[in-house]
């Protein structure tokens, strides 16, 4: 019997046609070896029947596959943008130089500004996990509060590549090509597009650096498996180092730039 993991649909099929014809050439193997030893090819010999059982997603949708991914592509994509662009606008209005001299403090003024943006990135969570659920029939297995409260530690992540672009840019254009430059090499080592099994071995070491890689395995874990933090610790360790890393990396930019 062979068990497959369909909850990544490519690599699954793929696994699936590789084994089917390791099984054909042993089957035809057998099937020679019996028929020279008894010397009588009209004799009936059996061979080797496959079974297989694939898990968590039975007919290899790739849709299943694609729509828990989307979750963390498209808060990636749009939060990091909306985030640096957001704190750039008001450097270029001046008011933001305004704010920093009131008796907020800088946390105080940094939370204010990035608090709009978690309030859509749950509308957009609600969105695709409405219209995968609802429309493109994917099954939800999991703790929707566990992956609500995961969601979290991703914002944290690309909230914080947000406030890095907006130190490195001067106008809003600037800020969007800065996010455009952060977002699209850790979406295409992410594994959403290409698994990352197939990528180089020099390029599956800089993946390690991606929270993304960690926030999809998370979703389709929790989505597609139903699985909970006993099996997702380590995603979830690593997603909290890198997002805390770069979380400081920001700030700290962020002060500096406003200190000078």
């Amino acid at each position: 019997m062979l068990v497959v993991d369909g909850s990544d649909a490519t690599t699954g099929m793929q696994a699936q046609q590789y084994a089917l014809g390791v099984i054909a050439a042993r089957s035809q193997e057998i099937v020679s070896q019996r028929l020279d030893s008894m010397k009588a090819i009209t004799a009936k010999v059996s061979s080797v029947e496959p079974r297989i059982r694939v898990w968590y997603n039975p007919d290899l949708k790739s849709v299943n596959y694609m729509v828990p991914g989307l979750i963390g592509m498209i808060l990636t994509l749009i939060i990091t943008i909306l985030t640096s662009m957001a704190i750039v606008k008001e450097r270029e209005r001046g008011t933001l130089e305004q704010l920093i001299v009131t008796p907020i403090e800088r946390w105080e003024l940094i939370l204010g500004k990035i608090l709009p943006f978690i309030v859509i990135a749950f509308v957009e969570i609600a969105l695709i996990l409405g219209v995968g659920v609802f429309w493109f029939k994917v099954p939800f297995r999991g703790n929707i509060f566990l992956l609500l409260a995961l969601c979290i530690a991703f914002l944290f992540t690309i909230v914080g590549l947000g406030l890095l672009a907006s130190t490195m840019s001067r106008t809003q254009h600037q800020a969007q090509m800065t996010a455009w430059f952060l977002n699209m090499p850790a979406v295409m080592l992410s594994g959403f597009i290409f698994p990352i099994e197939n990528m180089p071995k020099v390029i599956q070491l800089v993946t390690y650096v991606v929270p993304l890689r960690y926030f999809l395995v998370i979703v389709r874990g929790i989505f597609l498996k139903g699985v909970g933090l006993e099996a997702l610790w380590e995603q979830v360790l690593m997603l909290s180092i890198l997002g805390l890393l770069i979380f400081s990396i920001s700030i700290f930019r962020f002060q500096k730039r406003f200190a000078d």
